[in-house]
This record gives structure tokens, sequence and C-alpha cells, in this order.
């Protein structure tokens, strides 16, 4: 049996697909999202959109004009920006670094501001901050961590009916490792 950590959304979605190729799978999601209800202006600038979740805060502004311009990472963010109405993504990157060497060849004028979680990544921002002079970081999601493993898992893990663990993220696995302590 396969344990599934990711947050519940994308955790039923990859269930359903182990279930279709005949694999049981059991979810323990070790975090949850928060989708901030606090309102921002869009300007004129570039809106760095990194997850999913960003696109989904997204969801609640009214008007995503021919004028927003946006930068992606990851051709799924791309492709959900689009559905609600996106028309200027000016690059979508692969990964962070892929990111990094395209502003490293772009001199990109335009202040930057870059819609992310609590779990930023600093090395990331940091990096992306030498590369151009005006970037404003702007929270629009909160990455809520479980405080305790379910009773459910617990028995699992001691009756070892779980054999893989598809944990996605570095921090998820260290926060996995922290709870079984």
């Amino acid at each position: 049996m396969i344990l599934i950590t990711r947050p519940i959304e994308t955790a039923k979605k990859l269930q359903s697909q182990f279930n279709e190729a005949g694999i049981q799978s059991f979810i323990e999601s070790l975090t949850s999202i928060k989708i901030s209800d606090r309102k921002i202006n869009l300007q004129n600038c570039i809106y760095l959109i990194t997850s999913q979740y960003a696109v989904k805060y997204l969801q609640n502004e009214n008007n995503l004009s021919n004028q927003i311009e946006f930068i992606t990472i990851g051709q799924a963010t791309s492709n959900k920006l689009k559905k609600l109405g996106a028309k200027k993504i000016i690059y979508t990157a692969e990964n962070s670094d892929q990111l990094l060497k395209y502003f490293k060849k772009n001199k990109i004028k335009k202040k930057i501001t870059y819609l992310c979680g609590s779990n930023k990544n600093k090395l990331f921002i940091q990096n992306l901050k030498k590369l151009h002079r005006s970037v404003l970081i702007r929270q629009v999601y909160e990455v809520v961590s479980l405080k305790t493993l379910s009773k459910k898992l617990i028995t699992k893990l001691k009756k070892k009916k779980i054999n893989t663990f598809f944990i996605f993220s570095l921090n998820n696995a260290k926060l996995f490792l922290k709870l079984c302590k």
C-alpha cells in the first residue's frame, strides 16, 4: 500500500490513478492550504506565479485583463492561469533554476510581484533579488501543517501495511519524520 501525503485535493486525484492501476493507497495529508481572503490591487507589474494555490487565490480576482503579465513555473500552473482568463503569460519555466537563468538572460524592467505561500523558497527569492532590483513578495496562501498523525495511519504503519511513501517535498519529508517521533 502507498501512503500519499499531498494536500487532499491533489491526493484524491493521485489515489484515483493508483486505483485504476490496481494499487492500494492511503491518504494522510500532512498539510492543508488556506487561501488568503485579502485583496490585492493588480498593478502594472509582472506577477510571478509558481504554485497552483497562487492561481487559486487569483480566482477571486474579477479582472485578469489582457494587460496583466505573468511569469510561471510549471505548465500546469500556466494552464490554470489561462483557464482563468490570463492572456499575457510571457514565460513558463520548468523549475526555479530555469527561471533564474531566464531572468539573468532577459533584463526585465518592470517590478515583479511574487505571489507565494508561507513556505516560500528563501534561496530562490534571495537569488531572484540579486538578478532583479524590484521584487515584491506577497503571501497569498498559508501552508498549515498537521499536528499529529491519524490513529488509522499509525495502526497501518505498526502493522507494516504501508510499504511505499509518496512524499512530494522536502518540507513534507521533514514534517513526516517529525510526526513519526
